[in-house]
């Protein structure tokens, strides 16, 4: 037997070893340069504020930043299990904390310690052993659902700004957009479970919000929080505090104070649920309409996923660490899957079409990427916030006048169909179809 001098051997594994891991860093590097192009950047200017290299992933706080190479935030491809981990265990705030403070450091070994192993891949084979097993197709996997808006009433719903009040052919047809998301997603859930799916409503019931009481309840309790800090901060003065509080009307404190507080206890209450996939319910109208007042001849479908980021999307350290979360956790193609299976579904359903390719609609062509028909990378907020592959239904055209007055007539039945809609999609996304 011809014995092999050690020093051989350790060269040999040496060498094997470095070669794996070349190959597995370019591997890295065309995977996320892809990504990056396909489903985030829709302004070039914004690639001034990201790198993707040999090394790693890289953030910049500004353009001159870049070009001198001063990185706020360095994550190097063999960190990135790490970085995943530690956005999926760590809240926003400790998220912001280690984003600012990381700059070119490497985490540490008893930081890499602790984030090792913190998740499991949710595609593992128990979960689809155990689904074979008591023949429920969905056993093992968990799904958030968003029902959006927050409406149960017209009152509410006019705060919101998001209701039908029309009339076809002398009736009157009113309903609101908040009333029809947690319809479906009742629904849906039901179904879901029967299949032996965990799922997650951020809100259950009508005029309940993601913290758990009303909008009243939510103004008397946390707006005097909110102004008193804004007044610390002086971005307010004590008269428009004293104003705000008092006598500001329902409308203007909702959209500028509660509704983006609002998406985001939505996201949060999601990424603790630390779901397979995420669901956003909503409805369409037609653009470019004020009121909801009049009937439309048109009626489409579409859906949103993460992603098209602009030139002034990046200004923040928050938006940057939105983005960089996006990019590493790279759930991309998976929301991409789900979302082009749902518009298929509801094309089927509903017997409502996608939007075309071509069209006229601003957000769609002008903040918007196509990933393929009907399907959109859109940069809403809770797309850029939730940790998981996520799709956000905008289904029929709710001013649509024979959608409306279908609606209207039998709100339960059409809403049936759009359940059923959903549900297929994810059957076929969990079965690999």
């Amino acid at each position: 037997m011809k014995i092999i001098p050690l020093f051989f051997v350790l060269l040999f594994v040496f060498q094997a070893h470095t070669d794996c891991f070349a190959q597995t860093v370019d591997d890295l590097h065309k995977y996320y340069t892809r990504i990056a192009h396909k489903y985030l950047v829709k302004s070039k200017q914004i690639e001034s504020h990201f790198s993707i290299d040999a090394k790693g992933i890289a953030m910049y706080a500004s353009p001159a930043d870049k070009k001198q190479n001063k990185p706020e935030c360095m994550i190097y491809w063999d960190e990135i299990e790490t970085y995943k981990n530690l956005v999926l265990s760590k809240d926003r705030r400790e998220q912001l904390e280690y984003y600012k403070g990381k700059k070119t450091a490497r985490f540490s070994k008893s930081e890499r310690r602790r984030l090792a192993n913190r998740f499991n891949d949710v595609y593992t084979p128990p979960q689809l052993r155990l689904a074979k097993t008591n023949g429920k197709k969905l056993q093992g996997y968990k799904i958030a659902i968003d029902p959006g808006h927050i409406a149960g009433t017209l009152d509410i719903a006019k705060v919101e700004h998001r209701f039908i009040e029309m009339n076809l052919n002398g009736t009157k047809v009113s309903f609101f957009e908040g009333d029809l998301t947690l319809t479906v997603a009742t629904m849906l859930k039901e179904k879901l479970e029967k299949e032996g799916a965990t799922v997650f409503l951020t809100r259950s019931k009508p005029n309940v919000t993601a913290y758990g009481n009303s909008f009243k309840h939510w103004r008397k309790t946390y707006l005097p929080e909110i102004m008193n800090e804004l007044l610390a901060k002086k971005k307010l003065s004590k008269w428009e505090r004293t104003r705000l509080i008092a006598r500001a009307r329902d409308t203007e404190i909702f959209h500028d104070y509660f509704l983006a507080r609002d998406l985001e206890m939505r996201a949060s209450l999601i990424n603790a649920f630390n779901p397979n996939l995420t669901i956003v319910i909503h409805f369409n109208a037609a653009p470019q309409k004020k009121k909801w007042n009049l009937p439309v001849k048109e009626n489409y479908n579409m859906t949103f996923m993460p992603g098209s980021f602009q030139s002034d999307d990046l200004s923040s350290p928050n938006e940057r660490l939105d983005f960089l979360n996006l990019l590493v956790l790279a759930n991309f193609d998976k929301s991409a899957k789900f979302s082009g299976n749902l518009i298929k579904e509801f094309t089927k359903q509903l017997n409502v079409p996608a939007i075309p390719t071509k069209n006229s609609i601003a957000y769609l062509n002008k903040v918007s990427i196509l990933v393929s028909e009907g399907v959109y990378c859109r940069n809403l907020k809770l797309c850029r916030m939730v940790n998981s592959p996520l799709c956000y239904g905008e289904s029929l055209y709710q001013d649509n006048e024979k959608e409306a007055m279908r609606i209207f007539e039998d709100k339960n039945k059409r809403m049936k169909q759009v359940a059923e809609a959903y549900f297929n999609a994810v059957v076929k996304y969990f079965q690999g179809k």
